[in-house]
């Protein structure tokens, strides 16, 4: 990880903060990830995990394993669910 975020560094002149776990389903983001950012430039880490981040539920080490919301889940999307509505 180091590496490579050295090489983006070196390219674009700016820190890289954000991290996509790649196809970072539940089996893709192994217990103790977090640790591999802890003495990088990265702020957060976003996963394959559908539902919503609120801030009084995370702990600190828990913004590396942030879930998102699809565009296909939202209202509107093409499946039409409304599973993460709170």
């Amino acid at each position: 990880v180091e590496s490579s975020l050295d090489y983006l560094k070196r390219l674009t002149n700016k820190a890289v903060k954000g991290y996509s776990y790649p196809y970072g389903g539940k089996e893709a983001v192994a217990d103790g990830s977090h640790k591999n950012f802890c003495h990088t430039s990265i702020d957060y880490a976003i996963t394959m995990w559908r539902g919503f981040n609120r801030l009084k539920d995370l702990k600190p080490h828990q913004k590396y394993y942030l879930h998102r919301i699809d565009c296909n889940d939202a209202p509107g999307g093409k499946l039409g669910r409304n599973d993460f509505i709170p």
